[in-house]
């Protein structure tokens, strides 16, 4: 069996289905996935498994996120089914094992994995390590219910914690050996300890300010940037007002028939430029400020019609 992943399956999903994780919460992006792959090709390496489908199995194991967390895993093993880009690197006896694999894979399944393969990526998405895990607890509970307040995100993040990785939790490990076994311990351990899930909790909680302050500040830069520009524009389109001015009185004048009239009769001469004798070319100047007026106007008094 290869144990090497074949590259234009690798490009191929690395270019189309790696970047369906940016759509997701921020427990399941591009970090996620990626950790997955890892730790899928690492436990792949002590077996005898194709490491193609091993791969494409991780890749593919939280796709289906993209129609909600409830069914994702059935989602996700029928997005594998159907993407007819597999058929070049894989059977359809093959397709049929990812996809059992990546519907398998839930820590809340009720049967144990059908093959070795929904046992691997199972046991490499529930790679413990206690930290991550409570701070992607607490990030999901702040983007999927914003209503709580601070207390509420406490209570649901240690609920969460106990049902999924308590002592009577839900989560198994279906490898012998696991090595997550002995992360797991360390995890019931801290969720157990009240002071310092807690102290777990208000740092991964505060995370949130300083995010916003972060983004706010980067707001803040560009405005200040924008800022400078602008006034730096201003001041010189205030220094060519009077131009503006001289070239819409000239347009069309007597003075501007006089002078196309010469150049239409060859008197002028021939290296001289000669644009402002294009009807076009000051008119189109003078249709862009009196634009780019209307838009100055507009960002400054948006709800005033001129």
């Amino acid at each position: 069996m290869p144990n090497t992943v074949n590259q234009k399956l690798s490009d191929y999903i690395e270019c189309n289905i790696i970047p369906l994780y940016d759509h997701f919460d921020k427990a399941h992006q591009r970090d996620h996935v990626r950790m997955v792959i890892k730790q899928s090709l690492d436990l792949a390496a002590q077996m005898e498994v194709d490491t193609n489908m091993v791969y494409a199995i991780a890749a593919y194991h939280d796709v289906g996120l993209c129609e909600g967390r409830d069914r994702h895993h059935i989602v996700s093993a029928q997005m594998l089914l159907a993407d007819v880009e597999l058929r070049k690197w894989f059977t359809e006896s093959q397709l049929q094992t990812m996809a059992e694999a990546v519907e398998d894979h839930r820590a809340s399944s009720d049967h144990a994995p059908r093959s070795l393969y929904g046992r691997i990526v199972a046991e490499a998405d529930r790679f413990i390590d206690p930290d991550t895990i409570i701070r992607r607890t607490v990030q999901f509970g702040l983007e999927h219910y914003p209503e709580l307040d601070k207390e509420a995100h406490y209570e649901r993040t240690l609920q969460h914690l106990h049902e999924k990785y308590g002592r009577n939790g839900y989560l198994h490990l279906w490898l012998d050996n696991s090595p997550n076994a002995e992360r797991l311990e360390c995890l019931r351990q801290m969720i157990e300890n009240e002071t310092l899930i807690r102290e777990k909790f208000e740092k991964h909680y505060l995370m949130r300010n300083v995010e916003r302050i972060v983004q706010m500040e980067q707001r803040l830069d560009n405005v200040i940037a924008a800022v400078h520009d602008l006034e730096s524009a201003l001041a010189q389109y205030e220094a060519v007002r009077e131009d503006i001015r001289q070239l819409d009185g000239y347009l069309g004048s007597d003075d501007w028939k006089a002078d196309l009239a010469a150049d239409e009769a060859g008197l002028l001469p021939a290296d001289l430029k000669r644009g402002v004798l294009s009807e076009d070319g000051i008119w189109n100047v003078l249709a862009a400020c009196r634009e780019m007026e209307e838009r100055l106007r507009n960002c400054i008094y948006p709800s005033v019609k001129s």
